[in-house]
């Protein structure tokens, strides 16, 4: 990122300080210290990674905007935060689709 794409993303979020979250050295420094790192009896990983999985996932479920998901990742393409990040097997689809009755109609076309 050059100067003025900082100062852009400094400018459209200046409620974000620049070390909101901790850095992915950071939390692998405290799961380490916890003895929470690595894989345990079901294969499953925690990590730094597995972590913005999590909250990029539930601020999904929460029906927060992608681009918001986007930006307290720091992501600089929402694909990444989408495709990457959100596990959408965790996401509630059967909800998702119910919330739309009566706003779409089966069988019915639109003109």
């Amino acid at each position: 990122m050059d100067g003025n794409e900082t100062l852009l993303f400094s400018s459209m979020f200046p409620q974000l300080p620049g070390r909101l979250f901790p850095t992915h050295g950071t939390v692998n420094a405290n799961l380490v210290a916890a003895k929470l790192d690595g894989e345990d009896d079901q294969g499953r990983i925690l990590d730094f990674h597995s972590l913005r999985v999590t909250f990029i996932t539930r601020l999904s479920a929460a029906g927060v905007h992608p681009r918001t998901a986007q930006a307290l990742a720091r992501h600089s393409k929402l694909e990444l935060t989408m495709r990457t990040y959100t596990d959408v097997r965790l996401l509630d689809l059967r909800a998702a689709l119910e919330a739309t009755q009566g706003s779409v109609r089966r069988g019915q076309r639109r003109a």
